[in-house]
């Protein structure tokens, strides 16, 4: 149960409907449908039932109403207490993938912690799949990965750039680049992946996958720096 959870519950009744309440705090309808039911499964009990076309609340759903109303209110007065303090505070968890971190995200790290340094900044390092996984269930607040074209609500992807995806070889290698986009080739290649769980490993999978080409076998490394200790010693 958090502080989100409860001021769903305010703006639904406050606001009569799943979707006004989304309008009102800026997000999507299914946000507000994920969102009360874990605060459901946190109480133990039903919150809403319902009567013809409407849904009301549950002799629970009023007492836990009456009760998130004035944690709510305790917490405005709480927040107010920051008088006219402009710079922001708490804690923002972020969920990323390596090579993004590395190659991309430093710089904006820096600027981050210059405009709100009394936020404490906490890094994961995940894999796409379990980045998804993690900021669903609410495990990391923001996660930023390759896009891996595939997010079921109360997810909303936001794209913030488009990247190129390179393919690297060994120098002893001849490879023609027809091979990636002739239909229906099969060309006696093998990958090296950090991760067969990865964006772009995933991308680029369902990239041969639409036009029927099957590569060789897939060997997974760990990490970007592996793979390319590999292909430099011409594996």
């Amino acid at each position: 149960m958090n502080i989100k959870q409860l001021q769903i519950l305010d703006a639904v009744v406050r606001f009569g409907s799943y979707r006004k309440a989304a309008a009102h705090l800026r997000c999507s309808q299914s946000t507000i449908t994920f969102q009360l039911k874990n605060l459901e499964n946190s109480l133990g009990c039903f919150l809403f039932e319902k009567a013809g076309r409407h849904m009301v609340l549950t002799p629970a759903g009023r007492t836990a109403l009456k009760e998130a109303q004035k944690i709510l209110a305790s917490h405005s007065v709480l927040m107010n207490l920051k008088g006219s303090k402009s710079s922001l505070t708490g804690r923002l968890r972020v969920g990323v993938n390596e090579t993004l971190l590395e190659f991309m995200l430093i710089d904006v790290i820096k600027e981050f912690r210059l405009l709100a340094p009394e936020v404490f900044f906490e890094v994961e390092i995940l894999d796409a799949y379990r980045l998804r996984s993690k900021v669903k269930d609410s495990e990391v607040d923001i996660g930023i990965t390759f896009n891996m074209g595939d997010y079921p609500p109360p997810l909303i992807p936001l794209p913030l750039t488009a990247c190129p995806l390179g393919l690297f070889a060994s120098p002893t290698l001849e490879i023609s680049e027809s091979c990636f986009f002739l239909p229906g080739s099969v060309p006696e290649l093998s990958v090296i992946a950090a991760s067969v769980k990865s964006g772009p490993y995933g991308f680029f999978k369902r990239f041969l996958d639409r036009r029927g080409i099957r590569l060789g076998k897939t060997m997974q490394v760990g990490n970007m720096h592996i793979v390319k200790a590999l292909l430099e010693s011409g594996f």
